[in-house]
């Protein structure tokens, strides 16, 4: 149960101050996304130390973490359409506002290379060289970055392909006709998490085929069903997400996996090269 339906379920047991704050969030929770303590409590008319008890009331230590859930909600219930329009309004003039996106989209960059080290992308990499065929499940906006990985790693010789989210039919039917072991799924899903992506990796591992993911957080369904996750926070300034940091992670994969195909050529070459030279020297050593 997210924080407005649990306000909306107990507000009848509300006292007379809560039920103040509570109908002002209900009728406001884009709003309230944004407001500072001091404001939210002006906005209520209460004290910030009233506001405050409301938060632990709702079991938020800390007002920060209050508009987090507020924030939480709206990403899951808002259409993004109306995020974006609710940023325009509540953000000052355009100076400012690019500004607050671009502090946004710097910090959720830095927050993404601190979560995947070299070890996490390669371990990625591995699963992706290890299968013979790579499919995608993405919905949504998250289409995106399965068309664009797609295309990154077709161009280096992955057999990859998108599946069709929408037909849950035909990605059955791909996916019981494939080998397990021969295969991988990379579901790529952000709030709302897509249910179909879900059921899709859900199924994968009912029959062990390896599931990689990227997604926003340690925290999210698809983190715990894949072997290999790769964590990008997308939140842009709280209440919409930005596709920044999985592109730049898709990016760093293709690249990476180059670097280490070349590796591996070379090693394959030299291989080739030392078992050339101990075959001639077989054929030309003198032999009594």
């Amino acid at each position: 149960m997210d924080i407005i339906e649990q306000i909306k379920t107990d507000f009848s047991t509300y006292n007379k101050t809560r039920k103040r704050i509570a109908s002002y969030i209900l009728d406001n929770p884009t709003k309230c996304c944004f407001l500072t303590l001091h404001e939210f409590a002006r906005e209520t008319q209460s004290t910030e130390v009233t506001v405050l008890n409301f938060c632990r009331f709702l079991g938020q230590e800390r007002y920060i973490e209050f508009r987090k859930a507020l924030q939480s909600h709206m990403l899951k219930w808002t259409r993004p359409v109306d995020r974006m329009k609710e940023l325009g309004r509540q953000n000052g003039n355009w100076d400012e506002l690019i500004k607050e996106i671009v502090k946004s989209e710097m910090k959720a960059l830095k927050q993404t290379f601190e979560h995947n080290g070299p070890e996490q992308i390669r371990d990625f990499i591995n699963l992706i060289r290890k299968a013979k065929r790579v499919f995608v499940a993405a919905h949504g906006i998250s289409r995106l970055f399965s068309i664009a990985i797609c295309h990154r790693l077709t161009l280096l010789g992955v057999d990859i392909n998108s599946l069709d989210m929408d037909n849950p039919q035909k990605t059955i039917f791909r996916l019981l006709g494939c080998v397990p072991e021969d295969n991988l799924l990379i579901a790529i899903s952000t709030p709302p998490y897509g249910k179909n992506t879900l059921a899709t990796a859900r199924m994968c591992l009912s029959r062990k085929i390896p599931v990689a993911a990227i997604t926003d957080s340690p925290f999210s369904p698809l983190a715990s069903m894949a072997e290999a996750s790769l964590i990008c926070p997308t939140e842009l300034m709280g209440m919409t997400n930005s596709p920044t940091s999985i592109m730049a992670m898709i990016d760093v994969i293709a690249i990476l996996f180059m670097a280490d195909q070349k590796e591996i050529e070379s090693q394959q070459q030299k291989t080739a090269a030392d078992q050339y030279e101990e075959y001639l020297r077989l054929f030309t050593t003198k032999t009594d």
